[in-house]
């Protein structure tokens, strides 16, 4: 008889190595990641648990685009969703150039003015 603590504990390093593996080349639209978990045999709530164990980056593409996923960035602060790295991030999943990380941060922080 499987253990399901067993059960589970392997679905989740499995999870972990998918997202390891499949972000280690940079950012990934939210839909390929579940098709390779789903190939994988991993379930998307074991892909979504294994990203928040990651702390894996999700970010929204626009109104009418998906999420695209991506590691965390070495040094960036905890929680740091609106920080000049993610924006740095979400230009680098569409092949944007990316400006110096000076630039995109006083970009970031500059109030809106009427």
């Amino acid at each position: 008889m499987t253990d399901l603590s067993d059960t589970a504990s392997g679905a989740v390093t499995s999870a972990d190595r998918l997202l390891r593996r499949e972000l280690a080349s940079g950012p990934r639209p939210a839909s390929e990641l579940r098709q390779a978990a789903a190939d994988a045999g991993i379930g998307w709530r074991a892909l979504q648990g294994a990203a928040e164990r990651l702390t894996v980056r999700r970010v929204k593409s626009g109104m009418s685009g998906g999420w695209v996923w991506s590691m965390p960035l070495e040094g960036a602060p905890e929680g740091a969703a609106g920080s000049s790295a993610m924006v740095t991030t979400c230009l680098q999943a569409y092949g944007f150039a990316v400006p110096s990380e000076a630039l995109v941060g006083a970009l970031y922080s500059t109030p809106i003015r009427d």
